[in-house]
């Protein structure tokens, strides 16, 4: 774990005997801590994150791949790569893609700004609604150049941006395009976006 600028520093989970890697890691709505996730579904807080649970008991069908927090910062998601979605703390469980015959993985999960509901994002480019998230379209039907890794919303919950590995951007609903670096040469590829 690496802190720059402002950001604090609350500690890292770097040990010899890590059961799975850490796939994702989301900070508290102040910044002021943050929970590790690791792929068996581990969660590990860190300064003001408390921990509210987690699916490392359990056999998952797939790993985890992603994690959002509540509005509160006293609960979150976790979402797998068969769609599953496992909420803690004040989290809701909405819905999942789990029982769904997905084309590619789930790779990504972000809340709404209410914190009532979510989109989870394939690979493929496939967006999946719950709650009180909104369909804005997806790239399901693209010929993508590379997968789909991460996708974020706008503040005001009316669409959404996806990237690609590749540096690819793509808006949805009243999401604006402001660019990509899909026509760079990566040395290695894209693996998140945050909104400005």
């Amino acid at each position: 774990m690496f802190a720059f600028g402002d950001a604090g520093f609350f500690g890292s989970t770097v040990r010899p005997h890590l059961n799975a890697p850490m796939v994702a890691v989301v900070s508290t709505p102040s910044g002021d801590g943050y929970w590790l996730v690791g792929a068996r579904g581990a969660v590990v807080a860190r300064g003001e994150a408390r921990h509210h649970g987690s699916p490392a008991h359990i056999a998952l069908r797939a790993p985890i791949v992603d994690a959002a927090p509540t509005l509160t910062g006293r609960g979150y998601w976790l979402v797998g790569a068969d769609g599953g979605v496992f909420a803690h703390g004040d989290a809701t469980f909405l819905g999942s893609a789990a029982d769904l015959e997905l084309n590619a993985p789930v790779v990504g999960i972000a809340a709404t700004s209410t914190g009532g509901g979510y989109w989870l994002v394939g690979a493929d480019g496939a967006v999946f609604a719950y709650g009180d998230a909104t369909f804005a379209g997806s790239a399901a039907h693209l010929d993508l150049n590379g997968p789909i890794l991460a996708a974020t919303p706008t503040s005001t919950d009316e669409g959404y941006w996806l990237v690609g590995a590749d540096g690819a951007v793509l808006a949805f609903g009243g999401a604006a395009f402001l660019g990509s670096v899909a026509h760079l040469a990566l040395d290695a590829p894209i693996v998140g976006i945050v909104p400005g």
